[in-house]
């Protein structure tokens, strides 16, 4: 078998899928571990050993060496992936979870950024008590100290005694948003501890840790007062610590397609690694006490600047590439690529559902093995040591247009196959990415020449050390400049959605068909008809990951903590109720804009805010601000503008500002959302309210046929893929569903809603009528996050609605939802779900 390694790693990963999605190897698993052994783990290993001993018995009969390995590595990768999962996967996790707990250790690793120094610690024995009895259990933490609490001589091996409070990362609150606990779930870390306080710290005293991180130290310091406006980057670049990059500089690389430049990835470590190692050759060093000397260098550089995943993925395949050399073997790239993803996901089981693990594997993938087939499709062919000597008969305008074009090529191969995983992370595409990494690519290494000899000279000279810092300045600027540039240009960033896992899936299969198109030979298929086949199968990829069903209905109400923020979809149409909150900073950037890219919005044709309150208009504030989804129509309730409160005014004038339509809605009026009808209930028009909650619009929206049967088979769907719990979708058969959304409002105006609709009102108002009855409410959005002077029982029984949804923050201040209108819910038989409990919950229809 020319690839084992290749078949083992495949093997490893259906083994942990297995496991989570309850398939063979979770039955094998339990088999070994259960049914022969009494649920130790060591039957693991004995029903491993048994099978390759039947393996053995195998070979020696039937002598198929192909099936036989075949039938070794697919049990033992099987195995060993569902072991290594179900190891951390294990429920015993939870026990730790709201205690009080007094833990000791050795800190394995020291992050530091916003004001923060964050400890991760490994193997932590943490101490307890329950029900009066003292109790142990080691388990993976991390928690952050601020700058009160901070020490400057934290490194890790550090030990330390903390005492806090130990809980289960929060999980992603709303579709599309960061998923901090799945993050921290992928480096094998179980808990974060909350009001850490340091009992004792005894400073690591390993020689060797000194050493690397007093180097760190000294290079940072340099790269500050020599680097100026450029530290960041180069602190970034070289030492893997972003904590001093400007976040304008970060999201603009990233937006450009060329945030790859400020990780440690192998441009760093071949650099580093190459110079040291034929640099000791040079000097006649044997190969093996070379490769011991790189390995240390190497090794120690990963440590000092975080041991990444493109760091430890880089740092293999370079010491087994020169390993490869010192044995005199051919070392083949996939092998190398399989052996460093393999030593990765033994460590961090979870990590196979890191986009940064699949960024970096899938990059080198599309160098070595994509790059290759789009230069045949170009007709180009692939460099070796025969057609390379044409080069010397090229004028230098062919060679720099040949290069370009290969440039072109293989920057473009990258981009095609971590397509589907960027959308997946950030759900929009850098569409002159290609153009951009063009110029980046080739100035890197000298940038990082610049980089790296100015840090060690500005150690010992700051003069020349500024002089080289100096140098790689230019090619900043010049990366900006592109980057600025590209910017301006229409379509510089196309949100496309998050794609389907199933997409996904069948985007790699056709990438799969393409690459064994190519290795294909023979006469049956010609090589014309080979590349229209491998331009079908690309085009039809790009068709899985970029295609979105856009029909029916869906309804999201989003956890926004304390505040109100409703998207609504009808078709290809785009809109939503509020958007705020009083309990988070920047709700628009953290929580509503990647939601709305998440669905692959590119713009909204409404933006309704029911009244003034800060918690229902800040990230609409944001959303204006930032202009990157573009809003076409505000529309605000009609209310004196002297009566007006600032937050009103300032969103008011900031639309106008960014030449957003503004149009106000009083009672009887309404407009269409695709095939969905809303009519306002309130406010009334020209009557002047006592508070700004009064002022509140209603809005009544009836999308399909109307159906007063209540009907409605309402059926919660847990997303089972990472056993998140916080995401619900809740699906409505019916042929006309209704919706009441009700702002701030309190009883009095229940009370004159009730009293309108009593009097059976039929104002005529550009041509829309004050419509529907409230009898007919199939969804009802509880008005003031389920506060006991909103929702009064009059009002509930006039809707009756079949769900009732609540949008209020985790243990608010203000109490929300209240008991008492909890329990008048309770009377009506109504479902009832709240994004305080579950997150933001989505109402789908067809």
């Amino acid at each position: 078998m020319k690839r084992p390694v290749l078949v083992l790693l495949l093997c490893y990963v259906l083994g942990e899928l297995g496991i989570l999605w309850k398939g063979p190897a979770f039955f094998l698993l339990s088999f070994g571990e259960t049914s022969l052994f009494g649920g130790k783990a060591w039957g693991f290993f004995l029903v491993l050993l048994m099978w390759i001993v039947i393996e053995g018995a195998f070979y020696v009969l039937a002598r198929k060496k192909i099936l036989f390995w075949w039938m070794l590595l697919l049990p033992c990768g099987m195995f060993l992936g569902a072991y290594r999962m179900d190891v951390i996967s294990n429920p015993e996790n939870e026990i730790l979870k709201d205690h009080q707990v007094t833990l000791s250790g050795r800190v394995h690793h020291v992050s530091e950024g916003e004001g923060k120094t964050v400890l991760y610690l490994y193997g932590a024995e943490c101490e307890w008590m329950e029900e009066g009895k003292e109790l142990k259990k080691k388990a993976n933490i991390f928690l952050s100290l601020d700058d009160s609490q901070g020490d400057a001589s934290w490194l890790p091996g550090s030990k330390v005694v903390i005492q806090g409070v130990c809980r289960k990362c929060l999980e992603d609150r709303n579709p599309g948003n960061f998923d901090l606990a799945e993050y921290y779930r992928t480096q094998n870390l179980d808990y974060e501890l909350i009001k850490p306080q340091v009992l004792s710290h005894i400073p690591c005293k390993n020689p060797w840790t000194l050493g690397i991180f007093g180097l760190k130290a000294r290079l940072k310091k340099v790269y500050e007062q020599c680097g100026g406006e450029d530290a960041g980057v180069y602190i970034s670049m070289v030492l893997g610590d972003r904590s001093a990059l400007p976040s304008n500089l970060k999201d603009l690389y990233q937006e450009s397609g060329i945030g790859h430049i400020l990780a440690i990835s192998g441009l760093h470590i071949s650099l580093l690694g190459m110079v040291l190692y034929r640099g000791l050759r040079k000097i006649m060093i044997p190969h093996v006490p070379s490769f011991l000397l790189c390995l240390g260098v190497i090794v120690s550089y990963g440590v000092m600047t975080g041991n990444s995943i493109s760091t430890i993925r880089a740092i293999t395949m370079f010491l087994i590439q020169i390993f490869a050399r010192v044995l005199g073997l051919h070392y083949d790239l996939l092998n190398g690529l399989s052996c460093s993803g393999l030593m990765i996901l033994l460590q961090y089981p979870r990590m196979l559902f890191s986009n940064g693990f699949w960024l970096s594997f899938l990059a080198v993938l599309g160098i070595v093995e994509l790059g290759p087939v789009f230069l045949k499709l170009a007709g180009e062919k692939e460099e070796n040591g025969r057609n390379s000597k044409k080069w010397g008969r090229m004028s230098p305008l062919e060679i720099v247009e040949r290069k370009i074009r290969r440039g072109f090529l293989g920057s473009f191969a990258v981009s095609f196959i971590t397509m589907p995983i960027v959308l997946w992370s950030y759900y929009e595409f850098p569409l002159y990415g290609v153009i951009c990494n063009l110029v980046v690519i080739p100035c890197m290494s000298y940038l990082m020449i610049s980089a790296i000899l100015g840090g060690f000279l500005g150690m010992f000279w700051p003069l020349g050390g500024a002089f080289c810092l100096g140098t790689g300045h230019f090619v900043l600027k010049l990366y900006a400049l592109v980057c600025h540039g590209l910017e301006q240009l229409p379509g510089s960033s196309l949100i496309l959605g998050k794609p389907a896992l199933l997409g996904i899936l069948f985007f790699y299969l056709l990438m799969g068909g393409v690459l064994w198109l190519d290795g294909m030979r023979g006469d049956w298929l010609s090589s014309k008809n080979k590349k229209y086949l491998q331009l079908f199968a690309m085009v039809l990829a790009l068709f899985c990951v970029t295609f979105r069903q856009m029909c029916g209905m869906e309804c999201t109400i989003l956890d926004v903590d304390q505040g109100d923020g409703i998207y609504l979809r009808c078709g290809t149409h785009h809109m939503m109720i509020d958007g705020g909150s009083c309990g988070i900073n920047l709700v628009g950037e953290y929580r509503i804009i990647p939601f709305l890219k998440s669905r692959g919005v590119r713009s909204l044709d409404y933006v309704c805010i029911t009244h003034g309150d800060w918690d229902h208009l800040s990230g609409v504030v944001e959303l204006l601000e930032s202009c990157e989804i573009p809003v076409k129509q505000l529309i605000l309730p009609e209310i004196p503008l002297d009566l007006a409160s600032p937050h009103y005014l300032e969103v008011l004038c900031l639309a106008r500002e960014k030449g957003t339509r503004v149009e106000f809605i009083h009672r009887g009026e309404g407009f269409m959302l695709g095939r969905m009808e809303f009519t306002c209930l309130h406010p009334a028009p020209q009557k002047v309210y006592e508070s700004e909650n009064d002022i509140s619009t209603v809005l009544y929206a009836t999308y399909g046929e109307e159906d007063l049967s209540h009907g409605n088979e309402v059926l919660l769907q847990v997303d089972s893929f990472l056993e998140n719990p916080c995401r619900k979708e809740i699906h409505l058969d019916s042929p006309g569903v209704q919706f009441l959304f009700t702002g701030d409002i309190g009883c009095k105006v229940e009370e004159e809603i009730l009293g309108a609709m009593e009097q059976n009102e039929t104002e005529e108002c550009d041509g829309n009528r004050l419509g529907g009855e409230l009898s007919s409410v199939d969804v009802y959005k509880v008005a003031h996050h389920g506060s006991r002077y909103s929702n009064s029982s009059a009002f509930l029984e006039a809707c009756c609605p079949s769900l009732a949804v609540i949008s209020a923050g985790v243990k608010n201040s203000y109490g929300h939802p209240h008991k008492e209108t909890l329990e008048r819910l309770s009377l009506l038989e109504c479902e009832v779900l709240r994004t305080d409990l579950g997150g933001g919950i989505t109402i789908r229809v067809p």
